[in-house]
């Protein structure tokens, strides 16, 4: 098993976003939080996964969106 962790900028991010849809609904928020979670883990299962954006940067970042929640990309 691949491991991955977060930079304490996206853990802040994560918290944030977490904390503005738990403001509706923790149910939600969980479902986000997991999602994200899996998402992370199929990623560093494959580190190729998910794609260049040249047109954002020229760093050498794959962007990969959370696909239960089209809103939310993982860089």
């Amino acid at each position: 098993m691949s491991q991955y962790r977060f930079t304490p900028q996206a853990v802040d991010d994560l918290f944030e976003i977490w904390s503005y849809i738990a403001r509706d609904s923790v149910q939600a928020a969980n479902r986000l939080e997991v999602a994200v979670y899996d998402a992370c883990a199929f990623l560093a299962e494959g580190p190729f996964r998910g794609r260049t954006r040249e047109e954002i940067t020229q760093l050498p970042l794959r962007f990969w969106t959370v696909q239960a929640f089209p809103n939310y990309i993982i860089v």
